[in-house]
């Protein structure tokens, strides 16, 4: 696809975010940058960036959108009773640092993750 066409898509209302890429430590020797750095791609250039979206609607384009049309209960939302994830990030520094060469590199700007309330 062609940039122009990503930035189009992204924009739309009904386009969700996610990867089809797998990263398994030990088994897997290379693996695809998206594995890793995917969801920080679109902050740092799609938000950031090239403005295309609010961090709040890029946000919700991977978290409570993908939740609501695939019926996932009690995920993508920060509510009661809710199973959340939580990723702690800088905004205004957040990105993907990984290449094809070198494609487990950390995201830039992340400063936490919590999974069922531990780090």
């Amino acid at each position: 696809m062609s940039k122009e066409d990503v930035d189009f898509l992204v924009t739309d209302s009904i386009c969700m975010f996610g990867t089809d890429s797998l990263y398994i430590p030990g088994v897997m020797a290379m693996t695809h940058p998206r594995a890793i750095g995917t969801f920080q791609k679109i902050l740092g250039q799609c938000v950031r960036g090239k403005g295309l979206l609010t961090l709040e609607k890029a946000i919700h384009k991977k978290t409570g959108l993908p939740a609501l049309w695939y019926g996932l209960e009690g995920k993508g939302f920060i509510a009661q009773d809710k199973d959340a994830v939580l990723v702690i990030f800088d905004p205004d520094t957040t990105d993907q640092q990984c290449t094809y060469s070198q494609p487990i590199l950390p995201n830039k700007g992340v400063n936490y993750v919590f999974v069922r309330g531990r780090k």
